[in-house]
Order: structure tokens, then C-alpha cells, then sequence
């Protein structure tokens, strides 16, 4: 019914219109012709108000809210209101050509509002990206800070070390050093020495050759006359138990008594040649 009245509407003039109007509120009560006209006044006032302010996107949110608020019937006198509002006699094709033509642009500005939420979301986020990032860099500059004084309170504390380190291998080398020098001198010292003892044990070792063949002659002209000796003691021995024997009665006593006296005097000499052969280590068998 309504398109129906919307096609005679449009095809019609504003007699028409006034005759769709009254079927209209022939249909209904005097209730509902009552709350209509206050809808309509509400909207015609509301619509006035949006349109003097220029906001369209609030006169689309409570042109939609109304729209949804009345019936399918009361759309065609909200749509008579709005015509009204904007104080143009026209019919209610040329609203709808009307709405189209406001459409586009109104999609276009929404897609624009909805592209300048985003950027600024977008500039939000980085703004609070650079103030995050801004606050971590101030962190790791006073902690970088805090770093590098620690650092260099340890690099100082090496350093010092290092020097007492290098003071003591110093202090070291020039011991040894000092150690090395001396050591150098009393090997020059001790070479001199030996160098100037080496005549001196020359001469010694050749004395030493000397007294041992002074020795070995000595102790081989000692034996022979040691064996010579015995030899002359044991002849001598003989003959007198063979003269005091054969002649031993008449035998003088002054000879007895000489050879008495004599015999004590060749033990002694013989224990006497057999201690200097003891006291130097002379063999018999080393001559022979």
C-alpha cells in the first residue's frame, strides 16, 4: 500500500499529495494521527537543528533512528517533513535523487572519518611507541652510564694492579739481574784462579810424582838392605850357634856378652823397617 501511494505521490501534484495524506490518516485513529504529528514535529525539529549545524553524519544516525522508529506508513510523512525542512517544493522522486546524490559524498566522508581514526590511532601508537622507546633509552643511558663509571672504576683498579705487578717483575728482574752479574764475576774470579792454580798444581802434582819415585827408591834401596840384613842376621845367627856350639867352651865371655847385647838391637832394627813399609804402604810384590 504504501508503494502505491508512493508511485501516486510522485506522479502526482500537491493536491495528490494532500489526498494520499488523508488516506492515510483515514486508516488510522485519532490516536495514532495524534502520535504521528508529534513524531513528525519532533523530526521536523530535529532534522531543522542538524541541517543548521552542517553535521551530517548526526543528521544520517537520527535520520536512520527515526526512520527505524516509525512504521512503513509514517515513512512517507518523515520523508514529507524532511522536504519541508529544506524549504524546497519538490516531489518525492526528486528526495530519493536527492538521497542518492548525498549518499555518495556521505560514504566518502565516513570512509574519510574512518581513515583519520585510524591514522590517529596509528600516531597514538607510535607516539606512545616513541615515548616507550623514548623511556628505554633514558634507562640504558643513566644504566650505560652507571656501565661505564663501573667499568672504568675496574680499569683503573687493573691498572694499578697491573703497575704493582710490572714494579714487582721489575723489581725481580733487576735481582736476577744483580744475581746473574755476581754470578758472571765469581766465575771470572773462580777462572783466574783456577788459571792462576794450574802452575801451582802442576808444580804440585810433579812433586808429588817426585816424592812417589823418591819413595819407591827409598823403599826399594829399604828392602834391600832389609834383605841384606836378615840375610847378614841369619848368616851372622848361624855362625854363632855353630861357633857357640863347637867352640862354646872356650869361647871368651866378653863375646857372649857382645852377642847377647847385639841380638836385641837387629830385632829392633828388623821390627823397625817393617813399620816404615806399613807407614807407606810398600809391598814387597809391587817391586818385583
Amino acid at each position: 500500500m504504501f508503494f502505491e501511494l508512493l508511485f501516486i505521490e510522485s506522479d502526482g501534484s500537491d493536491q495528490d499529495a494532500r489526498y494520499t495524506l488523508s488516506k492515510l490518516l483515514q486508516r488510522g485513529t485519532v490516536a495514532e494521527y495524534e502520535t504521528r504529528a508529534t513524531e513528525a514535529r519532533f523530526a521536523k525539529d530535529a532534522l531543522s537543528k542538524l541541517l543548521q549545524k552542517g553535521t551530517v553524519a548526526e543528521y544520517q544516525n537520527a535520520f536512520e533512528m527515526l526512520i527505524s522508529q516509525v512504521t512503513s506508513e509514517s515513512e512517507f510523512l518523515l520523508t514529507t517533513i524532511y522536504i519541508s525542512g529544506l524549504k524546497v517544493a519538490t516531489t518525492l522522486r526528486e528526495a530519493f535523487s536527492l538521497a542518492c546524490i548525498i549518499e555518495a559524498p556521505f560514504e566518502v566522508i565516513v570512509h574519510e572519518e574512518k581513515a583519520t581514526a585510524e591514522k590517529e590511532q596509528s600516531i597514538k601508537e607510535t607516539t606512545d611507541t616513541i615515548t616507550s622507546l623514548q623511556s628505554e633509552v633514558a634507562s640504558l643511558k643513566a644504566k650505560g652510564s652507571l656501565d661505564a663509571n663501573k667499568e672504568i672504576k675496574n680499569d683503573h683498579t687493573l691498572v694499578h694492579e697491573f703497575k704493582k705487578r710490572e714494579e714487582k717483575l721489575s723489581m725481580e728482574l733487576h735481582l736476577k739481574n744483580n744475581f746473574r752479574e755476581a754470578l758472571e764475576t765469581t766465575s771470572n774470579d773462580l777462572g783466574k784462579t783456577i788459571l792462576d792454580l794450574n802452575p801451582t798444581l802442576h808444580d804440585l802434582q810433579k812433586v808429588v810424582v817426585d816424592q812417589k819415585k823418591n819413595n819407591y827408591e827409598t823403599t826399594h834401596a829399604l828392602n834391600i838392605v832389609d834383605e841384606e840384613f836378615k840375610k847378614a842376621k841369619s848368616e851372622a845367627t848361624t855362625k854363632i850357634r855353630k861357633l857357640a856350639k863347637v867352640y862354646g867352651a872356650w869361647l871368651p865371655p866378653w863375646l857372649t856378652t857382645h852377642l847377647v847385647v847385639y841380638q836385641p838391637y837387629v830385632n829392633n832394627q828388623s821390627k823397625n823397617s817393617c813399620l816404615f813399609k806399613e807407614e807407606y804402604g810398600i809391598s814387597e810384590s809391587r817391586f818385583f
